[in-house]
């Protein structure tokens, strides 16, 4: 296997934010509050979730980067198929079943789930393709 394509990581990183933003705010911010049972005042800015969120986004984009060179994906179909079967098959199915034994909301659980699978997908497709 290659080396890490490191710029293609920082852009997946950079994407995950983009997506993240997307979809907790003018997409599905108001039913993400609402499975919460918050309001948007009850959202404090705080440097902590973020740095998590960077490192974690780190993490699953050397993860896929390595998967998909490991198994020689060239073409963004078999990249999007790849980044559909592990955000379905390990992300998702890990975060609705966690969400269930902490007894979170159907809707939390599917936007959490829905958006860890349309991530793992654009990073199937970009490792594919860089």
């Amino acid at each position: 296997m290659e080396a890490l394509n490191w710029p293609a990581i920082l852009v997946f990183v950079i994407g995950s934010f983009a997506l993240g933003y997307l979809w907790y705010g003018p997409l599905f911010g108001n039913a993400w509050l609402n499975a919460l049972g918050w309001s948007k005042e009850d959202v404090k800015p705080s440097a902590g979730p973020y740095l998590v969120a960077f490192f974690a986004s780190l993490l699953m984009g050397i993860a896929m980067a390595w998967v998909i060179g490991a198994i020689g994906v060239t073409d963004w179909m078999d990249g999007l198929g790849v980044g559909l079967l592990v955000g379905v098959g390990f992300i998702a199915s890990s975060s609705v079943s966690d969400g269930e034994f902490c007894k979170s909301s159907r809707n939390l659980r599917m936007i959490h789930a829905f958006y860890r699978i349309g991530l793992a997908a654009l990073g199937g497709i970009l490792f594919a393709v860089c």
